[in-house]
């Protein structure tokens, strides 16, 4: 049975069909600082997040995560 809470899930297709995905996914580019990110259109963070607080917010994504699924850590400097 699932939590109210819980995200909704999708399969993916092809091969990849027995692979089922959160819909919800965690955005990593506002983890990043500004210096770090390439053109002047992306307005980031002027002071990184700390490593430390970074890694807890990833940790606590995976850890909320229901064992048979995956989830999507998107790392892109693009939205």
């Amino acid at each position: 049975m699932s939590s109210a809470l819980e995200p909704q899930a999708a399969s993916l297709g092809g091969t990849a069909s027995d692979v089922v995905i959160n819909k919800v996914a965690l955005g990593l580019m506002m983890l990043m600082s500004s210096e770090y990110a390439s053109g002047p259109e992306i307005a980031l963070t002027a002071t990184p997040v700390p490593d430390e607080q970074a890694f807890e917010a990833i940790k606590a994504a995976i850890d909320h995560t229901p064992k048979d699924r995956k989830l999507l850590l998107n790392s892109g400097e693009f939205y």
